[in-house]
């Protein structure tokens, strides 16, 4: 129940929805949890590390790097225990990879002509405060200072409720543990794989930028290559997700460990009630869904411009709550849409827009088309002849001439 209310899946769901798909990190970590199923079947353990593979490149591709991670870690783990793992978890790494990169090029990842190092590094990183900043989705907790706007992408929030667990996992494991039982736990694999996923991903989420609060500390001088491929995973502040589900798991199992079932359940429950409450407004609002947008203006309204039209033509509208909401209209209305939200620039749009200012511009006649520009860009359009019909923080532009509703 924990892991479904982590802060990584609430704020994407009915956003970013594929980076909610945060269950392949978990079934990795699974992976690792149960390899003693297919100690001995290595032909196993080669197809399911394949598929959850192939699984995460048909998600987002930020899943891919963060499942090769836990992997890796895992056949560290594996080889400490067992020299004679070493060739199949070879194996299974260049059988995975192989897959991954068949289900990306399957799906078009190569095909797009763009840059995939668009730069941005550093903006997209870690806070060293990401666990215990909301960033606004606590009902409980303030927000905590950043250096970047940005710092948004790497938050590892664990929330108020596993916040509490791990205080009572440190308390329990003092109270509970003699040192010699505690000095065979740090020795442990399963130590041995939660220190390196957290080490693991803090160190990526965090790279180049050292950042405390609205403090700039350092920044590492990584070689080039190296700023190459962090750029291409720009916003690498989300491979905290992998610490933090690390940080669930390991106080969960020493509540578990270090008390007995009664009092496991009982600071499990208090604390799962205690993060449903911090996080009350983020889950409520998550699922209220918004109406349709009814903007009417002189009794002018989105279906009425649209009657009959094919494409909405986006210009110069780069604000994303305004390209969903008119992703909205051109749903409803069955048109297809010039422009949208992309993580990344899409090459050709600004080029196609100029195209499209100038037929404003000459008033070219196109009953297929409805231009729509932000109201306070309406400088934009001084020369045109075409109708103009404001509609909220639009304005509809088209060939055709509009009665007004009775």
């Amino acid at each position: 129940m924990f892991f479904i209310l982590s802060p990584y899946v609430l704020i994407r769901m009915f956003g970013h929805t594929a980076l909610a798909g945060n269950f392949i990190i978990l079934m990795a970590m699974c992976l690792w949890a149960y390899k003693e199923k297919y100690k001995n079947k290595p032909q196993k353990k080669i197809i399911l590390w394949t598929l959850l593979l192939g699984l995460a490149a048909t998600i987002h591709l930020y899943y891919v790097p963060m499942v090769v991670i836990i992997m890796l870690i895992t056949f560290i783990v594996e080889f400490i225990e067992d020299k004679k793992t070493f060739k199949f978890s070879i194996i299974t790494l260049i059988d995975a990879c192989i897959f991954a990169l068949l289900i990306i090029y399957l799906l078009g990842g190569f095909s797009s002509s763009n840059k995939f190092t668009n730069g941005g590094v550093g903006e997209f990183n870690i806070n060293l405060n990401t666990f215990i900043n909301p960033h606004g989705i606590s009902n409980i907790l303030q927000d905590m200072p950043n250096v970047t706007e940005g710092e948004w992408e790497g938050i590892g929030y664990l929330g108020l409720g596993i916040i509490l667990m791990c205080f009572a996992s440190i308390i329990l494991l003092v109270q509970n543990t003699t040192k010699k039982d505690f000095l065979a736990m740090l020795k442990s694999n399963k130590c041995t794989f939660i220190t390196l996923c957290i080490l693991v991903s803090v160190i990526v989420a965090m790279s180049p930028t050292i950042k405390a609060n609205s403090h700039m500390i350092w920044t590492i001088p990584f070689p080039a290559f190296i700023m190459k491929i962090l750029e291409i995973f720009r916003a690498n502040g989300r491979f905290i997700w992998i610490a933090s589900y690390s940080i669930f798991l390991i106080s969960i199992l020493i509540v578990y460990k270090c008390s007995n079932k009664k009092v496991a359940n009982a600071i499990i429950t208090i604390c799962l009630l205690i993060q449903i409450l911090d996080f009350r407004s983020s889950m409520t609002n998550k699922f209220r869904y918004s109406d349709y947008i009814t903007y009417t203006e002189n009794n002018i309204s989105f279906d009425k411009v649209l009657e009959g039209s094919k494409h909405i033509a986006c210009l110069d509208i780069l604000d994303t709550t305004m390209l969903y909401e008119l992703s909205d209209v051109a749903l409803r209305n069955n048109c297809t849409m010039s422009n949208f939200y992309f993580a990344r620039p899409v090459e050709g749009v600004k080029e196609t827009e100029n195209i499209l200012f100038e037929d404003i511009r000459n008033s070219k006649k196109n009953d297929d088309y409805v231009y729509i520009i932000e109201k306070k860009n309406k400088e934009l359009i001084e020369e045109t002849t075409l109708n103009c019909y404001e509609i909220g923080p639009y304005i509809a532009i088209t060939s055709k001439n509009i009665e007004e509703w009775d």
